[in-house]
């Protein structure tokens, strides 16, 4: 495989699953490529969230690129890549790119996406059972949260 040039072929290369380890990534964000530039309109950052690939995302987040809130979150990207029934909640990589994500960015964890869709109805969609599991999770996050701000950390 050639080294892509920008990180437009980076997402490009995500898009097409062939980063499976980092490596690429992490070179071309080492030689200066942009961990916010835009292919079709997605970010790396969001392929990542929609591939639930949590050490893609994390190295994206290390290198400067930006959370973005607006329409679709990584949320709900994250929401979207979780969809083997067949593998246990707690074992999949979506929902640590979700804990990930809730634990330390600023997202509203029931913000709607441009179809007015939180990404607990996404998971509903795939298996009803995930709502139990995402309302855990962010009531896991609020319980910290609110320890953390009266000083029980």
């Amino acid at each position: 495989m050639l080294m892509p040039k920008t990180l437009t072929e980076i997402n490009h290369c995500m898009s097409q699953r062939y980063i499976t380890k980092c490596k690429l990534l992490k070179f071309c964000l080492i030689m200066g490529q942009n961990p916010n530039a835009r292919s079709d309109g997605s970010t790396a950052l969001r392929m990542a969230a929609r591939q639930g690939n949590i050490e893609m995302l994390k190295l994206l987040l290390d290198r400067g690129a930006i959370v973005n809130t607006e329409n679709c979150t990584l949320l709900h990207a994250a929401a979207e890549s979780i969809k083997d029934q067949e593998i246990e909640a707690e074992q999949n990589d979506g929902w640590q790119v979700m804990k990930y994500l809730i634990q330390h960015y600023p997202l509203d964890p029931y913000g709607r996406n441009q179809t007015g869709l939180t990404p607990q109805d996404i998971l509903v969609q795939i298996d009803w059972s995930f709502e139990d599991y995402y309302s855990k999770l962010v009531d896991e996050w609020r319980n910290q949260k609110d320890a953390s701000l009266s000083g029980e950390f």
